[in-house]
């Protein structure tokens, strides 16, 4: 009983080994034959692709570096060698986003990793479904709407202000400013008073609950651990943190 018991288990494993270098055979085979190769970008072999390089860099970076070497569009890879395409053309990402649009859908794992921050709105909608978005938030977005905006989006832009030139008083001349991280904040408060007529305070107050909520759920970093089927929904402190931090925005919202 006991060998069968580990001629099973080795059975089993086998199986489980097989069934995976099957499938990243598959995706090789795949890349290989893809006329996506013709396009130039950064060579890799590595079924991890070159996932490392862009979680390593700050955002945009390694994208902006391969264009300057391989022009306005370039290949790279994410892992078990799924091929992505950069393109920072203005008339290029013009055709993919606007005039041919309903030719060019977005990936399933581009999907999985917003869809928890965003969600399935207009962002990922495709075809039909995102014509009648369209045509649901386009009042929202025509000039009058805009201006009326405009004083809260001053108001918040002299609050920021306000905020880096009380941090250069108490530092002095070598005052040290977090721009990117004091202006997403002051973004948030925008968006939360704009869309929500709700008082987020994530710039005066960058700690309070809903604040850290909204900036963990739209900090959408990029791990390893996104590659791992049905990781996310393991019990694990970050998994439990980022589900009751999107449960906080989304109650928030809905209030």
């Amino acid at each position: 009983m006991a060998s069968l018991f580990h001629i099973d288990i080795f059975t089993w494993l086998t199986i489980v080994i097989a069934i995976i270098v099957g499938y990243v055979g598959k995706r090789l085979i795949t890349k290989l034959l893809s006329p996506l190769r013709k396009i130039p970008g950064p060579p890799s072999w590595s079924p991890f692709g070159h996932v490392s390089t862009i979680m390593a860099a700050m955002p945009a970076e390694p994208h902006l570096a391969w264009s300057k070497e391989y022009g306005d569009i370039f290949r790279y890879e994410f892992p078990i060698y799924e091929q992505r395409i950069g393109i920072l053309n203005p008339e290029y990402i013009k055709h993919v986003l606007i005039t041919q649009s309903t030719k060019y859908i977005k990936p399933p794992s581009t999907k999985r990793f917003l869809i928890d921050a965003i969600g399935e709105g207009l962002v990922l909608l495709e075809g039909q479904k995102h014509g009648r978005a369209r045509k649901i938030l386009n009042p929202t977005f025509k000039y009058h709407k805009i201006k009326e905006m405009v004083p809260t989006v001053l108001t918040f832009s002299q609050a920021l202000a306000n905020y880096w030139q009380n941090l250069i008083d108490e530092q002095g001349p070598k005052a040290t400013l977090d721009v990117h991280d004091d202006l997403s904040r002051a973004s948030l408060d925008i968006i939360c008073k704009c869309g929500f007529d709700f008082d987020c305070n994530a710039l005066i107050d960058p700690e309070n609950e809903i604040s850290t909520a909204f900036s963990k759920v739209l900090s959408l970093n990029l791990s390893w651990t996104f590659f791992i089927p049905g990781f996310k929904h393991v019990p694990i402190s970050s998994n439990l943190k980022a589900k009751r931090a999107l449960s906080i925005c989304h109650s928030t919202i809905g209030d």
